[in-house]
């Protein structure tokens, strides 16, 4: 009876030996680090809440102000800046394939009249050059110049360039001209424009361009909170619709050629 015992506690003895020898696991440690990512994640999205200014204006996927891909004659206001995120499937270079792209982009307002933006974009179809990561990446740097500001009758007009340096897949210089009409709780966005291969007798020539020749579109929103949008980019027929949640922050889903789904959010913050 007594060598019984005797095997029970080593046998209870091994399994409190087993149990502080446990791998740490998150629940384990001090603190789980799910939560604290999530902490983190709170805290950033508290400083954009602090920091945030109206958030009406379009962002393309291009990352600059505009309305689906085509950009208006609008800009970030000054000392602002607009964060985004996107999904959607685009052409990558001049043919006609369509690639899938996950973007982050940030458009910063400089003065009055110019706007900074760049773009990450991940390709997860296309194979890199990276040992870590099996995708490709293409970055872009973009700029827009207002020349003239809105008036009363008068649309804005802007001048600018599309992915000047880097891969230049998507590169344009562009002149693009737009109107805001308010009535009541409605507003009227009408914007044209037309894009050439300007930029290349200055950065030799690019692999593909975007915007060439005339393009334009509309939106329409309701007391500023819903837009409906379509376009034409000088190659393809593009709708979608815009949701401001709140004034910090946009919800966008577009159906690229009519028929491709893309989804992306903004947020924009002041400083």
């Amino acid at each position: 009876m007594s060598q019984y015992i005797t095997q029970v506690d080593k046998s209870d003895e091994q399994r409190q030996t087993k149990k502080r020898h446990l791998p740490d696991t998150p629940q384990n440690f001090g603190f789980n680090i799910f939560e604290t990512r999530n902490i983190l994640v709170i805290k950033f999205l508290f400083f954009l809440f602090l920091f945030s200014s109206q958030n009406g204006e379009g962002q393309t996927i291009y990352g600059v102000s505009g309305i689906i891909k085509t950009p208006s004659a609008y800009v970030v206001n000054n000392d602002d800046f607009v964060f985004g995120a996107a999904y959607f499937k685009d052409y990558h270079t001049n043919s006609d394939e369509l690639i899938k792209q996950w973007t982050i982009n940030l458009n910063a307002g400089i003065f009055s009249r110019f706007e900074l933006g760049l773009r990450l974009a991940i390709l997860p179809d296309i194979t890199g050059d990276s040992p870590i990561f099996d995708v490709s990446f293409d970055r872009m740097i973009s700029g827009k110049y207002v020349l003239f500001k809105e008036e009363n009758v008068l649309p804005q007009i802007a001048f600018g360039m599309q992915d000047v340096v880097g891969t230049r897949l998507h590169n344009s210089t562009y002149l693009t001209a737009s109107k805001t009409i308010q009535i009541e709780f409605y507003s009227l966005l009408l914007n044209l424009g037309y894009g050439s291969k300007l930029n290349d007798s200055v950065f030799g020539n690019a692999e593909s361009h975007h915007f060439l020749g005339p393009f334009g579109g509309a939106e329409i929103g309701l007391k500023k909170r819903i837009y409906l949008m379509v376009e034409y980019d000088a190659r393809d027929f593009n709708m979608g619709l815009k949701i401001v949640v709140k004034d910090w922050f946009n919800f966008n889903f577009s159906l690229f050629k009519m028929e491709y789904p893309s989804m992306g959010i903004s947020l924009k913050f002041s400083i």
